[in-house]
């Protein structure tokens, strides 16, 4: 997300241009029940977790359920951690048979090496900065 100080319209208002996020829920209906499947694996109460249920009860009668969750794992930025953690979660809780060689290939994987100057480079200022 880019800000954007410039204002064309006259208004004064500070803004923002989303169009650098991506929406990888959006290439088939699969797809967008599996972006359901995440956003209520961590929603809270019993009705989240109904949802959440069914979701993966609609997801597990889908042939190419588990293609649609690899190829999204596949998409997501690779420090997008808690999207790849969930994505794995759902495929896990499908339970199809033919996502087994994904789930041992990612649990497998090398983990990326931590970044030791993480805590001093978030604290920089300009690392938050607001548009004003």
């Amino acid at each position: 997300m880019r800000c954007s100080t410039d204002t064309n319209d006259g208004d004064g208002s500070d803004r923002t241009d989303g169009s650098g996020g991506r929406r990888y829920f959006d290439e088939s209906a699969v797809a967008w029940l599996v972006g359901e499947a995440v956003r209520h694996l961590h929603g809270e109460g019993k009705e989240a977790e109904l949802y959440y249920q069914r979701a993966i009860e609609l997801l597990r009668g889908q042939k190419d359920a588990t293609e649609a969750i690899v190829r999204l794992a596949q998409q997501v930025d690779r420090d997008d951690t808690g999207v790849r953690w969930s994505l794995l979660h759902v495929l896990g809780d499908v339970s199809h048979a033919q996502a087994a060689g994904y789930l041992v290939e990612s649990a497998l994987a090398r983990l990326p090496e931590h970044d030791q100057s993480w805590p001093q480079k978030s604290r920089q200022p300009d690392k938050w900065k607001i548009c004003s």
